[in-house]
């Protein structure tokens, strides 16, 4: 017996929606992704906290690795978003399908300021050394970068690692932090809006 897999209206839709979204991004798109981002995910009333220039090389001096090229140039030229629960709302009402890997919500970008200190408190709290935390979720979990995989590629883009500090386990959600961000750029839009 053969087995046929049947999708949904609503289903087809949002993988249609996903894959027009992702269809034709090249890597000159690359530099747009956090203002579309920004401009569907977050309030107007509400811009982009600005990034100051030099924090990131106070960062990598710090660190002794270079951060990934696109997530430094994309937070310099938009700012560190904050998203409201539109965003939260569309993840949780369109859960991830059989193609895709798990997406928690982006609450928040931690400023490159506070990366550092903020990185050792989580790691006090159990999260593992070699991860560098750089933004959250609405329960406080951790996005974060490798620290092994940063020092071996000298700013080239890096994977996007997600912390769950409940459960002590983490994974990969993105190959990138464009990759991340496109990931919500493709969400539908939420069924109840809020914002």
């Amino acid at each position: 017996m053969i087995r046929r897999r049947i999708f949904s209206k609503g289903l087809l839709a949002a993988m249609l929606a996903g894959f027009s979204v992702l269809k034709g991004r090249n890597a000159q798109a690359s530099e747009d992704v956090l203002a579309a981002f920004i401009q569907r995910w977050c309030h107007p009333d509400h811009p982009a906290d600005p990034v100051a220039p030099g924090a990131f090389d106070i960062l990598e001096q710090e660190l002794g690795v270079k951060l990934p090229s696109d997530y430094k140039e994309l937070l310099l030229r938009n700012g560190r978003p904050s998203p409201t629960l539109r965003l939260l709302t569309a993840v949780v009402d369109h859960p991830v399908a059989w193609w895709q890997a798990y997406l928690p919500d982006l609450a928040a970008l931690t400023d490159p300021s506070e990366i550092s200190e903020d990185t050792k408190t989580w790691q006090e709290a159990g999260m593992p050394d070699h991860f560098l935390k750089f933004g959250w979720d609405s329960l406080g979990n951790a996005f974060c970068f490798r620290l092994d995989e940063l020092g071996s590629r000298n700013g080239a883009p890096a994977e996007v690692w997600f912390w769950d500090h409940d459960l002590g386990d983490s994974f990969k959600v993105a190959d990138s932090f464009t990759a991340l961000i496109e990931r919500y750029l493709a969400l539908p839009d939420p069924v109840s809006d809020l914002d």
